[in-house]
C-alpha cells in the first residue's frame, strides 16, 4: 500500500494552523459546539495512537500505513483495528486504511494551552470508524480522513464535563490537496477543507471554524 509521509500531522496542522487557540472550553456546562470539539479531540487521540506504531516501526521519519493491519493499539480502554480499504465513489476512488476505534471507558482528557494542566472530560464507550487514504477523481487528488459512527453504537460519555453526552460522527471529512504537499499543480482555492456533522445528543452540529478553534483550545 502507498506510503503517506506525515499524513496525520500534515492534515491536522494545516487545518488547525489557521485558528487561534483562544477558546475557553472549561466553562460548565459545555455547549454543544464544545462537546463537538471534544469529539474531534477523541478522533485526534485515536489517530495519534494508531499511527504511533507506524512511526516507531520505521527506520526513517515517515508513516507507512501498509503495516497498519490487525489490532494496532489496545491500551487504556481504546482498541484500534486496521484493515486496507478501497472505497469507490460516484466520481472518485479512495484507497487507504480503515481504522475501527472501540472505546470501553476510555478517559478523554483536554489540555489547557496556557497552563499545560489537564482536565478530565469524561470516560467514553462506543465505536468510531475512520478511513485514512488518498481520494482520487478525474481532476484532483486529496489526502483525506473520513470519520463515521455506527448509528447503533454511538459514543456515550460518563463522568466529567461530558457526563450523559451521546456523540456521533456523520461523514466528518478532513481533506488536503495532495499537490500542496508534493509540489504539483493545484487547481486553486484553499488547499484544505473540513466538513461534516457531529451529532450531539441527537442534535446536528456542523463542523466549522469555531469548532476547530475550540478543539485547538483542548490540544
Amino acid at each position: 500500500m502507498k506510503k503517506f509521509s506525515f499524513l496525520i500531522a500534515i492534515l491536522l496542522s494545516l487545518v488547525f494552523a489557521a485558528c487561534d487557540s483562544t477558546a475557553d472550553y472549561s466553562a460548565d456546562p459545555m455547549t454543544d459546539k464544545e462537546k463537538a470539539a471534544a469529539a474531534l479531540k477523541l478522533l485526534n487521540d485515536g489517530l495519534e495512537n494508531a499511527t504511533a506504531k507506524s512511526v516507531s516501526d520505521k527506520a526513517d521519519t515517515g508513516i507507512d500505513f501498509s503495516i497498519l493491519t490487525g489490532t494496532v493499539y489496545n491500551q487504556d480502554g481504546m482498541k484500534i483495528d486496521a484493515a486496507p480499504v478501497l472505497e469507490p465513489g460516484t466520481l472518485s476512488l479512495t484507497l487507504g486504511v480503515e481504522l475501527t476505534f472501540i472505546m470501553t471507558d476510555y478517559l478523554l482528557k483536554a489540555t489547557d494551552p496556557s497552563t499545560g494542566s489537564e482536565t478530565e472530560l469524561g470516560s467514553v464507550s462506543g465505536v468510531l470508524k475512520v478511513i485514512i487514504g488518498l481520494e482520487q477523481d478525474i481532476l484532483s487528488s486529496n489526502l483525506v480522513i473520513i470519520a463515521n459512527t455506527p448509528a447503533e453504537n454511538q459514543l456515550v460519555f460518563t463522568g466529567g464535563q461530558l457526563d450523559a453526552t451521546k456523540v456521533g460522527f456523520d461523514n466528518v471529512k478532513i481533506s488536503i490537496d495532495a499537490s500542496s504537499i508534493t509540489g504539483g499543480i493545484s487547481l486553486g482555492g484553499s488547499p484544505f477543507a473540513v466538513k461534516g456533522t457531529i451529532i450531539v445528543n441527537d442534535f446536528p452540529v456542523y463542523v466549522d471554524s469555531e469548532i476547530i478553534e475550540l478543539l485547538m483550545g483542548m490540544m
